[in-house]
C-alpha cells in the first residue's frame, strides 16, 4: 500500500520529518500526528517538520478548528515545536497555524528549511 505521507527521522536525529504527498483529510493528519509522536517519544524528540510543499490545504474553517482541538487526543504536546514547510506563494496553511496556535500549540509556517532548523535549535 502506498502511503500518502512518509515519516522519518532527520539525518541528525534532532527532529521528525513528515512528508505529505497529497492533500489529506484532517483524520489522516491526526493519524500521522499520532505516528510521528510515537516515533518522537522513542527518540526523545520534541520538534516536527511537516513538509507540505506543493500541496494546497483545502480544509474549511470548521474542519481546521476541529483538527486543532483534536490534536491533544493524538499525543501532541503544547511545548512541541511544529514547523509547516510551505511554498513561498502558498497561504492555504495559514489558518492551520492560527487555529493550532489558538489551542496553545507551538506551530509556525516556514518557506525556508534553514530557517525552521534554526528555530528548532533556539
Amino acid at each position: 500500500m502506498v502511503m500518502d505521507y512518509e515519516i522519518k527521522l532527520s539525518d541528525d536525529q534532532s527532529f521528525i520529518i513528515v512528508r505529505v504527498k497529497k492533500h489529506l483529510p484532517p483524520q489522516t493528519a491526526l493519524d500521522f500526528t499520532q505516528e510521528s509522536v510515537d516515533l518522537a517519544t522513542k527518540h526523545d524528540i520534541k520538534n516536527y517538520l511537516i513538509d507540505v510543499r506543493g500541496i494546497n490545504n483545502k480544509w474549511g474553517v470548521f474542519e481546521t478548528y476541529q483538527f486543532a482541538q483534536e490534536l491533544k487526543n493524538y499525543g501532541r504536546k503544547r511545548l512541541d515545536k511544529v514547523a509547516l514547510l510551505v511554498e513561498p506563494t502558498d497561504e492555504t496553511h495559514s489558518f492551520v497555524e492560527t487555529a493550532t496556535m489558538n489551542q496553545g500549540y507551538n506551530t509556525r509556517l516556514f518557506t525556508s528549511y534553514d530557517d525552521l532548523v534554526a528555530w528548532f535549535k533556539e
